[in-house]
C-alpha cells in the first residue's frame, strides 16, 4: 500500500512539473514575440485543458466531475478560438455541459458505491450537494468510508465528527466552482488533501491538534476548486 502511494505521488510530481514547463514555454513564446498576442489568446483555453488533464492525473482519476467539466468547457472554447467550430455553436449547445455534468455526478456516486462494495464495507456512500442554495449532511456512521461535496454557486458542508474509520483511509470527493465547501473533520485526524486549486482556496483551519494524530492518512479529499473554496475545520 505504501509503494502504491509513493509510486501515485511521484507520477503526480511529475505531471505538475510537466505542466508548469509547458505553462512556462507558452508565456515565453509570447513575451519574446515568438507568437503573436491574437494567437496567445486563442490557445489561452488550451491551459485550462492542461490543468483539467494534470487534475485527473494527480487524483489518480479518483475525481472526475470537476476536471472533466473543465476539459470539457475550456476545449469548446479552445475549438471556437481556432475556428473549428462556429461562435454560435456555444450560445445554442450550451445546456449540454449541464447534461454532462449530470452524466458526471452519476458515474461517479456509481464508482463510489463499487468502490465500497470492493472494500466489503455495508454503508452507503453520502453525497451533499448544494446548487445555488446550501446542502449540510451529518454524518455519524461507525464505519464511515465516503462521501462527495458539490457546491456549484452555493454551499456544501459534511459533518464528520461523528464517524469512525474503520479501515483507513476514507475518501471525500469535492467540487467546488463559484461556491464553497466545508468539511468538519476531527482534529486528530490526518488528511491528504489533494485538490487542484484554481482561482480558489483549499485551507485546513483546523487549530493545531492537542492529541497525537495517526502516522497514516485516515482521510484522502480529491477534487476541484475553481473560483471556490474547500475548507477543513474542526
Amino acid at each position: 500500500m505504501e509503494e502504491d502511494r509513493m509510486r501515485s505521488r511521484s507520477w503526480s510530481r511529475i505531471a505538475t512539473g510537466v505542466l508548469i514547463i509547458l505553462i512556462g514555454g507558452f508565456l515565453l513564446l509570447w513575451t519574446t514575440g515568438t507568437i503573436e498576442a491574437q494567437l496567445f489568446w486563442a490557445w489561452i483555453p488550451a491551459l485550462f485543458v492542461l490543468l483539467g488533464v494534470w487534475a485527473l492525473v494527480r487524483s489518480g482519476v479518483q475525481n472526475i466531475v470537476g476536471p472533466v467539466m473543465l476539459i470539457a468547457i475550456a476545449g469548446a472554447f479552445l475549438l471556437r478560438s481556432l475556428n473549428l467550430i462556429e461562435a454560435g455553436i456555444i450560445g445554442t449547445y450550451w445546456p449540454v455541459f449541464i447534461i454532462l455534468f449530470g452524466l458526471l455526478v452519476i458515474i461517479n456516486r456509481y464508482r463510489r458505491r463499487r468502490r465500497i462494495e470492493v472494500q466489503d464495507i455495508d454503508v452507503q456512500g453520502v453525497t451533499s450537494i448544494g446548487i445555488f442554495g446550501n446542502d449540510r449532511r451529518r454524518i455519524t456512521s461507525d464505519i464511515f468510508a465516503d462521501a462527495e461535496a458539490v457546491s456549484i454557486f452555493g454551499d456544501a458542508e459534511v459533518d464528520l465528527r461523528d464517524c469512525t474509520i474503520e479501515d483507513p483511509p476514507a475518501h471525500v470527493e469535492v467540487t467546488a466552482i463559484f461556491g464553497d465547501v466545508e468539511l468538519r473533520v476531527p482534529e486528530e485526524w490526518r488528511v491528504d488533501l489533494r485538490v487542484m486549486n484554481l482561482f480558489g482556496d483549499v485551507i485546513d483551519r483546523r487549530p493545531r491538534s492537542t492529541v497525537e494524530q495517526s502516522t497514516e492518512s485516515m482521510l484522502i479529499v480529491n477534487g476541484t476548486a475553481v473560483f471556490g473554496d474547500v475548507e477543513l475545520r474542526d
